[in-house]
């Protein structure tokens, strides 16, 4: 595969000289974060219900988690953008599902993953791109039975190395060719009692634990060679090991001693140990934040270990809202957002950890010449190529977009501005790097042209438009064509302004509901009739009477029971609606717009939903105490500002940087 960037080999190199992630704006304020306490983001229900899955891995090229044994095909994909499962792939032989799909391993600068089945001794290729299985190999000879099982990943030499659970030897595939290129045997230092490895990239080095012998072994993976043995220092009977590539740590899961023991990769000696929850099973390393998280079967709780410190910094215990579910079993973690996912078994969950710190606190401004080019500067900072969607709305006007917008974030997609009668040289650049699957123009044709459209059809094998007699018959028509029924909520806001949708256009997309609009005093028929096919759990009203009437909110409640988020003004609607969306703090990151003009703010609201983050309004030279307000209670380590000076001027990015974590 041309042209796929060589992820893990840059990232790890930008990490050692820079201590932070890269993507960051041209124009940023930096200063250095505090380090706040992991939270619980969300919680993704696998699609084929309890006790299902094994392993977890995620590719941070195309944003994707892979969930092995899924109870069905063998492995399920997740899209993080989108945060909806996407496809099942079956790996057994001849398209069919797989027998005991279970260790995985991705080589991301490859764009392949590596999957282990432990009944029939194969490992299947699956190409991220297509999601298909391109190549099964073979490990066993005739009459052998290996039980290979787990698999590591070595990006910079393309290798990947299977534990054979069943053998005393690990097989070694080249990732490019797709071959059995050899095998690290008793001369590696591997027993028939390896059970799981970790790969240093940089030092060229494998680790293999033996679980029953309670020892680590090294190899070299250039001669295959053993090079020594980890016997002092490691707790009772270790079942994970991982690697921080970065740091030169490995971290081993001990079962039996509660603990996780760390490894100097450089001088491969066991220089601490970290106390943790019951039945340590597994563990993963956020490099990028310098979280090691440890899933503690027995206990139930997920422990949060600060590299910088050996010392756990926070406990994640199974219940609530927000809590990582019973007996978490497995972990993987997104090092390009700092996010970890922890597969709970018995309730076919996985959770989504945000690391709640990053080694730098930053202001970005996302800007561009004008609305349509800051609108493609939003997308292009945010969605990588071969998005499922995007849409398309003017930019001389706000309802269409804004109706769009929940819509975008709900299917992972940007809105892009356009004028009437013309697609500017920016946005064709934009579209032409995101390459949709799918373009979706809002509004009728004095909104944007029949020649808009027809020339759209360039840059996707499919162009729709979604329109109406009026805006408020086009947010009826977006909801339509995006929304099933039965949601938890739905927004309503008024159409005559913008500030209250734009709010709830990201609180929105969290929720995956839409944004309808309505005039202040009736609720259109277009609206009432969209709201009563949708069957809602609940109506939330955006905005004051002054904006919606009392007369309004009374015709919503005969429809599904309504509340209403107001304020003394549309930057206290702005933080209701953040406060609504957030009761608790988890979030890192919060977007802030123009609670002025709109042009710069319409593409905010589906970037906002990829970092699970609010939308809150300000002036240009000011901030206002409400805003205020709750950047304090929310106390991001980022914050992004959508438009150029004229939206929010150099002075109050300013201010904002002493609101930052």
């Amino acid at each position: 595969m041309t042209g796929r960037p060589r992820l893990v080999i840059v990232l790890v190199a930008a990490l050692l000289v820079a201590g932070a992630a890269p993507g960051a704006a041209a124009e940023s304020l930096g200063a250095q974060s505090l380090g706040a306490v992991p939270f619980v983001r969300d919680t993704i229900t696998v699609p084929h219900g309890p006790k299902s899955g094994d392993e977890l891995a995620v590719d941070p090229v195309s944003r994707q988690l892979y969930l092995t044994g899924d109870g069905v095909n063998g492995v399920s994909v997740f899209d993080t953008t989108t945060r909806r499962f996407t496809t099942s792939i079956a790996t057994g032989p001849d398209g069919g599902p797989g027998m005991y799909p279970s260790g995985i391993g991705i080589d991301s600068s490859l764009g392949r993953v590596f999957v282990a089945d432990e009944t029939d001794d194969t490992v299947s290729v699956i190409d991220v791109t297509s999601n298909t299985v391109i190549a099964r190999i073979e490990l066993a000879q005739a009459g052998e039975t290996l039980r290979s099982h787990e698999v590591a990943v070595d990006p910079i030499a393309h290798r990947a190395y299977v534990v054979n659970f069943g053998a005393s030897f690990i097989s070694v595939i080249d990732t490019v060719s797709l071959r059995v290129v050899g095998a690290i045997d008793e001369f590696g230092g591997v027993t028939a009692g390896a059970s799981d490895l970790a790969i240093d990239p940089g030092l060229h080095k494998g680790y293999v634990i033996d679980s029953g012998a309670g020892t680590v072994s090294v190899f070299d993976t250039l001669s295959g060679r053993a090079s020594s043995t980890i016997i002092s220092g490691i707790g009772g009977f270790p079942r994970d090991i991982v690697v921080d590539a970065v740091r030169h740590r490995a971290y081993t899961a001990d079962y039996t001693t509660q603990s996780v023991s760390i490894i100097d990769t450089t001088r491969d000696v066991a220089v601490g140990t970290v106390p943790v929850g019951s039945g340590p099973m597994a563990v993963a390393v956020d490099s990028s934040s310098q979280l090691i998280h440890v899933m503690n079967l027995e206990g139930e709780t997920v422990s949060v270990i600060d590299a910088m410190e050996d010392r756990v910094l926070t406990t994640l215990e199974q219940g609530g809202r927000y809590g990582t579910g019973p007996r978490p079993s497995a972990v993987a973690v997104d090092e390009s957002t700092s996010t970890a996912y922890v597969l709970s078994w018995p309730t076919g969950s996985i959770a989504v950890v945000g690391s709640g710190r990053s080694r730098m606190s930053t202001i970005e401004r996302q800007a561009g010449a004008d609305r349509y080019a800051t609108a493609a500067e939003v997308s292009r900072q945010t969605f990588a190529p071969q998005v499922p969607v995007a849409y398309i709305a003017s930019g001389s006007t706000f309802p269409d977009a804004l109706s769009g917008g929940a819509a975008a974030a709900a299917e992972g997609g940007p809105v892009l501005l356009v004028p009437p009668d013309g697609v500017p040289d920016v946005v064709a650049r934009e579209l032409s790097r995101l390459r949709p699957s799918r373009i979706v123009v809002l509004g009728g044709s004095v909104a944007v042209s029949d020649g808009v459209l027809a020339a759209l059809e360039a840059f996707a094998p499919k162009v729709d438009r979604i329109g109406g007699a009026d805006r408020f018959e086009v947010s009826a028509a977006v909801s339509a064509e995006t929304f099933a029924e039965h949601p938890t909520v739905a927004y309503v806001a008024s159409g005559a302004d913008f500030p209250d949708a734009l709010a709830g256009g990201a609180a929105a997309g969290l929720d995956r509901a839409p944004v309808l609009l309505t005039r202040k005093d009736a609720v259109p028929v277009a609206v009432t009739a969209e709201l009563t096919r949708l069957k809602p759990d609940r109506i939330v009203l955006l905005g004051g009477p002054a904006a919606v009437s009392e007369e309004a909110e009374s015709h919503l409640r005969l429809i599904a029971p309504t509340t209403r988020l107001s304020g003394a003004d549309r930057f206290a609607v702005s933080a209701s609606v953040s406060h609504e969306s957030f009761p608790v703090v988890r979030t890192d990151t919060v977007y802030i717009a123009s609670g002025e003009s709109f042009p710069d703010a319409l593409a905010g609201s589906p970037a906002a939903v990829t970092t699970w983050a609010p939308v809150l309004l300000a002036r240009r030279d000011s901030l206002p105490q409400a805003t205020l307000d709750e950047l304090d209670r929310l106390r991001p380590s980022r914050i992004v500002v959508l438009g150029g000076p004229a939206a929010i001027s150099a002075l109050t990015m300013n201010q904002l940087e002493g609101h930052l974590r």
